[in-house]
């Protein structure tokens, strides 16, 4: 399994361990055996991502082991927007008479790219009725530059929780523009928090906004 089955989400620097388990079950002795991440084929060494820290294993019989292992990615050195796909699992063991055997595996995981939002809710406080204007803007990592960049023609959610509630409810949905910006309104009728929630793409990560309060007076 990969990551516990979840989309491993990056952003533009911080270092990323995804962990691995398995069990490798074999009929010669091996030297190491060690699993890996690929995009595209395995002869494509430039698209393939190495176990660094591993494999731990615990002994099932002298023919099986329960493994895990982590491998780590580093955007700045790793990664570019076109990375941003669904990637295989492979597996490589070193046997002890020479020579070795790699071979794909049916598992995949997706890599994605990290993204923000931001909510700002005016006026505040508010009257009773009046109108609440909520902005806000949706980034995303941009891998090749290393830098967030606005996320347009994205669909996000307006989500309001009242002051006295942990629930927050979807009151309406809109479309960020070309360079990310949100801008909605609604009707201010109770004290509490605003929010944009983004339930993420294929490429791009889920992402929530904090939530700025306003009183309703």
């Amino acid at each position: 399994m990969i990551n516990s089955g979840k989309s491993v989400v990056i952003g533009t620097s911080n270092e990323v361990e995804v962990p691995v388990s398995y069990t490798l079950t074999h009929k010669v002795k091996l030297d190491d055996q060690w699993v890996f991440l690929y995009r595209g084929t395995l002869a494509d060494e430039a698209n393939v991502r190495a176990t660094m820290f591993g494999p731990d294993f615990t002994t099932v019989s002298s023919i099986k082991k329960n493994c895990t292992e982590r491998i780590l990615i580093e955007p700045k050195e790793d990664l570019t927007n076109a990375d941003a796909a669904t990637w295989k699992a492979g597996g490589l063991a070193v046997k002890s008479s020479g020579g070795g055997d790699t071979d794909g595996v049916a598992v995949t995981t997706k890599l994605k790219r990290y993204a923000k939002l931001t909510a700002n809710a005016t006026p505040e406080p508010v009257t009773a009725g009046g109108t609440v204007t909520v902005t806000g803007k949706l980034t995303r990592a941009n891998w090749n530059t290393h830098k967030y960049a606005g996320y347009g023609s994205q669909s996000v959610k307006l989500q309001f929780r009242p002051a006295d509630s942990d629930t927050w409810t979807t009151l309406k949905t809109v479309t960020s523009s070309s360079t990310g910006g949100l801008k909605a309104t609604a009707k201010g009728s109770e004290s509490g928090a605003w929010r944009w929630s983004f339930a993420g793409t294929s490429t791009t990560g889920a992402a929530k906004s904090g939530g700025d309060s306003v009183a309703v007076r």
